[in-house]
């Protein structure tokens, strides 16, 4: 399926990927705490495309990159 952005990003900003694993849920993460506004819109997004989710919030990390791009992980089907 397509996501679609709610907010005005850059394309290399977003990152869709899979896990790998069996997970129940999609897995939005973050890693700047001004990216948590856009993590909660891209989880309504999901929401309305059937998936259950959860934020990752990494923004208080040492080792976090702050401007690594919010991680998208999609459960297998």
């Amino acid at each position: 399926g397509t996501i679609a952005v709610v907010a005005r990003v850059d394309p290399d900003q977003i990152d869709v990927g899979s896990t790998g694993e069996a997970k129940s849920r999609a897995i939005i993460r973050f890693y700047s705490e001004g990216d948590h506004a856009l993590a909660r819109r891209l989880g309504q997004e999901l929401a309305r495309m059937g998936y259950t989710w959860k934020i990752e919030n990494f923004s208080a990390r040492s080792w976090a990159w702050k401007d690594q791009a919010i991680e998208i992980f999609l459960p297998d089907k």
